[in-house]
């Protein structure tokens, strides 16, 4: 079976350098994946010599990175397409195990499992990054979705629900997920297929945040009824402050008992908040121009 990989890359050279490094490695016949490196920015080049495997690199001016996931699918020829980000470094068995979920259930969409690793002395910010985000078995149990890090779609579901929303700035894996879902495409979680992911350190997640934050009316708005009441999610959404039992398992997990990192944490949490609610502020002040435009 034909595996389409797609990693949209906004100027991150370096860490996509990581990315096809693990891609070259992979248990999968080589003749039977391609890579899809979407570049966002066609000002900047990949400055490296490309591993030895079916690799293109395609541009796309238009900025967002779920418009260059669509030109990307647009641009394959697999039966499955799996995606994961430039920063993200995958398993050497990540492409055989996401398409072995598929093959073995009804499923039409799989989320692998998203590891953290630190790239320095771990910080209250990057172990809240670990705690808050990417944690696809919970989101596919709880929500019917999963996060673009890690996911693996059957072409024909985009034939069936279309691409991903070009307008979304972030949120749109979690919005093309949950509408698959609804349409009858079922998701599973895929423990297997692992890719590893740098933990965001203090700067990084306050961006994040706020990226975060602009994109969740978007997502929100179209969360399909089956999911919940969008606007008793969006109102949860904006609670300034991440549930303290995630912390506590983080910080087990990691074998961290330190009462003052707990709280360094959960005040973070409350600064990454408000600041996510500052961008859920901004896109609402936004809408009716964005609207006039459409």
């Amino acid at each position: 079976m034909i595996v389409s990989v797609i990693i949209p890359v906004f100027r991150d050279w370096q860490s996509l350098r990581l990315c096809l490094d693990g891609l070259s490695k992979q248990t999968y016949p080589t003749e039977s994946f391609e890579i899809i490196v979407v570049n966002n920015n066609p000002g900047s080049k990949y400055p490296f010599d490309l591993p030895e495997i079916n690799i293109k690199i395609i541009e796309e001016k238009r900025p967002g990175s779920y418009i260059a996931r669509n030109t990307g699918i647009l641009a394959s020829g697999g039966e499955i397409i799996a995606f994961t980000d430039a920063d993200c470094i995958p398993d050497t068995g990540w492409i055989k195990a996401g398409v072995e979920c598929l093959q073995r259930s009804d499923a039409m969409l799989a989320g692998g499992q998203i590891d953290f690793f630190f790239n320095k002395t771990p910080s209250p910010a990057a172990f809240l990054d670990v705690a808050e985000h990417m944690d696809n078995e919970d989101t596919i149990a709880k929500h019917s979705c999963a996060v673009t890090a890690n996911l693996f779609v059957r072409r024909s579901v985009f034939d069936k629900v279309g691409l991903f929303d070009p307008k979304a700035k972030s949120g749109g894996d979690i919005e093309f997920t949950q509408r698959a879902s609804s349409m009858g495409c079922p998701i599973v979680y895929c423990k297997d297929a692992v890719v590893d992911h740098p933990a965001r350190d203090f700067r990084e997640s306050l961006r994040k945040s706020f990226r975060v934050g602009k994109g969740l009316l978007n997502a929100e708005l179209k969360r399909p009824p089956a999911f919940g009441n969008k606007w008793k999610m969006l109102l949860l959404h904006l609670i300034p402050v991440t549930n303290p039992g995630r912390i506590s398992r983080t910080l087990k997990k990691h074998s961290q008992k330190s009462i003052i990192l707990f709280m360094q944490m959960l005040f973070m949490s409350v600064i990454f908040g408000l600041v996510k609610n500052a961008g859920v502020l901004i896109s609402l002040i936004a809408m009716p121009f964005t609207s006039r435009k459409t």
